[in-house]
């Protein structure tokens, strides 16, 4: 059976806790250090080595054909589906939010473009979701071709 060191002396018990204490200074120091960036990093670099992102522009562009594709099956009535329940769930959930999500993603690896086209689909879609979950537009209107105008106005937005 192995034995333990113990330390004899105050002296060697200072010893051993000054090493320690070195040791994790040194450790902490070298893994984070105390300040990692500059106040004033100028123009965004597109450097290879600093896109550690995925391309998000997939996961964006499959959450809008899928919920675009789901609205289209129950704007032509197919299977005999006329409510948009289904639609309100994927509006909120994949359409909208991790639409949105997809956009920042673009944002952070610069892609200006799929930022603004990706965020923007997100917002119509949690905003689509929002007035298909809550039917303002039928609390608005008695007259349903009134109705079906306003309706087909902001889907032409």
């Amino acid at each position: 059976m192995a034995q333990r060191y113990t330390p004899q002396s105050d002296e060697e018990i200072e010893k051993y806790h000054t090493a320690a204490r070195t040791e994790t200074v040194q450790t902490i120091n070298r893994l984070q250090p105390a300040f990692g960036g500059e106040f004033q990093p100028g123009l965004h670099q597109n450097v290879p080595a600093q896109k550690k992102f995925a391309n998000p522009a997939p996961l964006g562009l499959g959450a809008f054909a899928l919920t675009t594709f789901v609205l289209s099956c129950i704007n032509l009535k197919a299977n005999k589906v006329v409510e948009p329940n289904l639609v309100v769930a994927l509006a909120y959930g994949y359409g909208g939010l991790i639409q949105l999500l997809a956009g920042m993603w673009e944002m952070a690896v610069g892609n200006t473009f799929g930022a603004t086209a990706l965020s923007s689909y997100g917002g119509f879609w949690i905003s689509f979701g929002v007035s298909a979950s809550w039917g303002l537009l039928r609390l608005l209107f008695d007259c349903f071709e009134a109705l079906m105008l306003i309706y087909g106005l902001y889907r032409l937005s």
